[in-house]
């Protein structure tokens, strides 16, 4: 080939159609790419680019109300865009790495069910997931034909046998600018603990028996004394925090399960978790006054009720760890105590559980896993669901 041919050669790559610059984008790593808004009859539609073969799962959460869609396998971060959000259902738009993938959490007016679907996409387009919001008016009109309920959360109360839905606070360890244990594989607790608590969460949703809610739904920081808060304001029944542990030594392995103690540590390994955990609050901002914020943690100080509260504790705990032993290694056969922070609600049966340690490769392995964050988090609804089996929640006040 002569200088001028191949010239012109090279010269014809730098030109190539848009439908060639798409296909070469759709075979290249998965992404989410632009998103818009746009008015659909009586709703509003969120279209987002889609790039590659991606896969994703859309679920809602309360209080306040999100749609959450957790794209998996792609970057964590969308194009910094502004949408004026007037006169739509969303109050807020935001996203953010989870895992190995992107969060993407709509926050709306009020509790609404998006209708999602993908639109294909053609040779000047990317596919797009469109996800449709109904506005207020269609909600009003839907409420206005449909029975008059209590004021309360109807997840909160089953009026069968006499019964009312037990509410599970589930606390994903760490978060945001506190990473948790890192392995050396460069994996973080944090998004770990998130993963299998969001799991937890959903299978919680599903059973009416039950009205779960999280302490953080995405990566950010939350202070010890701030997550018992937290489940105080929820009304909470059971508070379990969810954690991913490592230890000074590679071969420790296993699953364990935490209790308060009021009298020192049970054993040394239960001492340095306790130490280990608390040290999340060095995270704080110096001169927090927010610390004696909650009227819980003084009334800890003198209120003799905690006894009862950990003996509670412990009974769950036990539970627990038999169900965690159908799953992965138990590291320790009982339920060790110690003074964690984040237990320390005097009127709360609160639970800890270290799913594995990754600082152990194989154990590390595991807990990256979804399937075994699945597994985990089945382990913890049966072990939640066989507890109040034996300890039915009464009808009562929410």
């Amino acid at each position: 080939m002569d200088r001028r041919r191949f010239l012109g050669f090279i010269g014809s790559l730098s030109v190539l159609s848009p439908a060639a610059v798409l296909a070469s984008q759709r075979l290249g790593a998965a992404r989410v790419g632009a998103y818009r808004m746009q008015a659909v009859g009586q709703s509003t539609r969120l279209l987002l680019d889609l790039y590659g073969d991606v896969s994703y799962q859309v679920f809602t959460l309360s209080n306040p109300a999100r749609i959450v869609i957790d794209f998996k396998g792609v970057p964590g971060h969308l194009p910094i865009q502004q949408l004026d959000l007037s006169g739509t259902p969303l109050t807020s738009i935001r996203s953010g790495p989870r895992g190995s993938g992107l969060r993407l959490v709509l926050t709306t007016r009020e509790a609404i069910t998006p209708h999602v679907s993908m639109l294909p996409g053609h040779s000047l387009a990317p596919r797009q997931l469109a996800i449709d919001l109904p506005h207020a008016p269609m909600l009003a009109s839907s409420r206005s034909t449909a029975p008059s309920r209590p004021q309360q959360e109807p997840a909160r109360l089953v009026h069968q046998g006499g019964r009312r839905a037990a509410v599970i606070a589930i606390d994903p360890g760490h978060g945001g600018k506190d990473p948790g244990a890192v392995s050396a594989s460069s994996h973080y607790e944090k998004y770990v603990a998130l993963n299998i608590a969001t799991k937890l969460h959903n299978l919680l949703d599903r059973d009416p028996a039950f009205h779960p809610t999280l302490t953080r739904d995405d990566d950010h920081f939350i202070p010890l004394f701030e997550r018992v808060t937290i489940a105080h304001q929820h009304k909470a029944d059971m508070f379990v925090s969810v954690h991913a542990d490592a230890a000074p030594n590679s071969s420790a392995q296993g699953a364990s399960v935490y209790a308060l103690s009021q009298h020192g540590a049970t054993s040394a390994m239960a001492r340095f978790m306790a130490q280990s955990e608390n040290d999340a609050d060095k995270y704080m901002l110096a001169g927090s006054t927010l610390r004696n914020a909650d009227p819980s943690i003084s009334k800890l100080l003198v209120d003799m009720s905690m006894t009862a509260t950990i003996d509670t504790s412990l009974g769950l705990g036990e539970i627990i760890l038999n169900n965690l032993g159908q799953v992965t290694r138990i590291h320790q056969q009982r339920v060790d105590q110690a003074g964690f922070a984040v237990l320390k609600s005097p009127d709360i049966p609160s639970i800890l559980v270290e799913n594995g340690f990754m600082s152990n490769p194989d154990d590390c392995r595991r807990l990256i896993m979804d399937g075994h964050q699945q597994e985990l988090a089945e382990s913890l609804y049966a072990s939640i669901r066989s507890f109040y089996q034996h300890n039915p929640m009464q009808l009562g006040p929410a």
